[in-house]
């Protein structure tokens, strides 16, 4: 601030001028500084010329005008700022809100948010079992990616029964590890667990290649059975697993009491094995039924040839 005046003795009526100095550079952006004080007037005299208001920074307000002194005339506003400096929303702006906005510049050189297009957002992840979506308005979504989408470790092994498989999202938004995977009743492929089986070496130990390509457990002697690889014992007959191949005349692997066991069949029971009009007898071998020829009994199931004919037992 700086004050005017002679020397000399004032005379009355003669005044003192105040005139305001404004250090433009200084006044940073934003709001304008205040305008200057404006001078005292004179004893009965005309007012100092009133200081001149700060210019307002850009884009910001103008300073007010200083006051005029007495009996003077009041000192005139500060010019208003200038409008914003939006140029470059990267530069010029600050970080957006959020994921699903980005800042851009209006029509005024001020900085505005206007929303991503619906769609995947910025924090979209791969690998994460989070799907981060944008909804058009701005917002963002997080959800659960479904069970099995790939994620972490993706390295496959698999030995001795045992597999280490690819890790994969739990439908809960976890990551959950594969490892340590029992394979049975399948075999190990190459490198992960069989799924299907042409042989019965697509399967584990214990197991067999049933129908549909699926392995199946193999059961005890006395279950049913159509193949020999469904057999513990590996012996399937007479439609039973038995305890042994039991393909001897006149044995059965069903005989009531016994299934399961390979024994001889009751006497009178007929056989593939034996000659027509000759059936099994209590011992393993084939003997001739009541009314064929004979010419010892031992040839007859009855045990008795009468005059060169078996009798019936």
């Amino acid at each position: 601030m700086l004050a005017l005046c002679t020397s000399v003795a004032l005379s009355v009526g003669a005044g003192c001028e105040l005139v305001a100095s404004v250090d433009r550079d200084a006044i940073p952006i934003g709001q304008g500084g205040a305008g200057g004080s404006g001078g005292q007037g004179g004893m009965a005299g005309q007012g100092g010329m009133a200081g001149q208001g700060g210019q307002g920074g850009q884009g910001g307000m103008g300073g007010m005008g200083g006051q005029g002194g007495m009996g003077g005339q009041g000192g005139m506003g500060g010019a208003g700022g200038s409008m914003g400096s939006c140029v470059d929303p990267a530069v010029d702006c600050p970080p957006p809100s959020g994921p699903c906005v980005t800042a851009t510049c209006n029509a005024n050189k001020d900085c505005v948010e206007a929303p991503l297009p619906e769609g995947p957002s910025p924090n979209e992840q791969s690998g994460d079992c989070k799907l981060h979506v944008c909804d058009s308005v701005g917002l963002e979504d997080v959800l659960d990616e479904a069970a099995g989408t790939p994620c972490g470790d993706a390295t496959q092994a698999c030995t001795n029964g045992v597999a280490n498989q690819a890790d994969t999202c739990d439908a809960a938004g976890a990551c959950q590890a594969n490892d340590n995977v029992t394979c049975a009743p399948y075999a190990c492929g190459a490198t992960a667990c069989n799924t299907t089986c042409t042989v019965e070496a697509d399967c584990a130990a214990g197991n067999y290649c049933g129908g549909g390509g699926m392995c199946l457990p193999k059961v005890a002697s006395g279950a049913a059975c159509t193949t020999n690889d469904a057999c513990q014992s590996g012996f399937c007959t007479d439609g039973i697993c038995c305890n042994t191949a039991c393909s001897g005349v006149c044995l059965a692997c069903n005989n009531a009491g016994s299934v399961g066991t390979c024994t001889p069949v009751p006497a009178g029971t007929p056989d593939p094995q034996c000659g027509a009009g000759e059936a099994c007898s209590d011992a393993t071998s084939c003997l001739k039924l009541g009314g064929q020829p004979c010419t010892l009994p031992d040839e007859c199931i009855s045990g008795v040839c009468n005059v060169g004919e078996c009798t019936a037992p």
